[in-house]
């Protein structure tokens, strides 16, 4: 648990497990965070809220099956400009919502 933290800012993209099978899928915080861009198949259902926020912003790739990972792999190889900035815009989506838990206590802070 956590070993992987350590290789995701050397990582050229990332797949998120669990996605492309009905198992609800990984955290995608970890290599997000690390501006490396992250590949999710259609199961998050275990991060819906945080998938959503991704998708919005178009701070990953969604890909359907093994074909459409191993293309987008390798757009990322052959167009890293392209696969720096869709990093980038999920470590902008990760920073931007640091401190929850402080806002989470700020709130409940004033409660009886």
């Amino acid at each position: 648990l956590g070993e992987l933290a350590d290789v995701y800012r050397y990582a050229a993209g990332a797949f998120v497990g669990g996605t492309l099978v009905e198992t609800g899928g990984h955290n995608p915080l970890e290599p997000a965070r690390f501006g490396t861009p992250v590949a999710v198949g259609p199961s998050m259902e275990n991060f819906r809220d945080m998938a959503s926020q991704f998708d919005r912003r178009d701070a990953w790739l969604r890909v359907r099956d093994p074909g459409d990972l191993a293309a987008a792999w390798d757009r990322w190889l052959s167009e890293p400009t392209a696969a720096r900035e869709l990093g980038r815009r999920g470590r902008h989506l990760v920073e931007e919502n640091q401190g929850s838990l402080q806002r989470t206590l700020n709130l409940l802070e004033g409660w009886p």
